[in-house]
């Protein structure tokens, strides 16, 4: 398998250059009272790396990063989290283009 880290860190790259007009300076769209653990830009990136390898299940996904992955990903979020989080990044994406 290809490494997550890696392409996480590439399209992570790319986003935040995409993004770099309508993301503040904590790689967020909107701004949030409290510091959450992952950016927006990290979440969007997190989902195109996902995407570009292939995994379909978000179970597989973080069960992957959980054991395989743990400490490239310290500050991973829940998983009900993450479906909350980017369902929301997504309304503000395409409202931002």
């Amino acid at each position: 398998m290809h490494n997550l880290s890696t392409n996480f860190n590439q399209f992570l790259e790319i986003t935040k250059s995409v993004f770099k007009s309508t993301i503040n300076k904590d790689n967020d769209f909107i701004f949030y009272l409290g510091k959450s653990k992952l950016s927006d830009c990290e979440l969007i990136a997190l989902v195109l790396t996902a995407e570009s390898l292939g995994i379909d299940s978000e179970n597989y996904l973080f069960g992957k990063l959980k054991s395989d992955y743990s400490s490239e990903f310290p500050q991973l979020i829940h998983r009900c989290n993450f479906n909350r989080e980017k369902k929301s990044n997504l309304s503000l994406v395409a409202a931002a283009q």
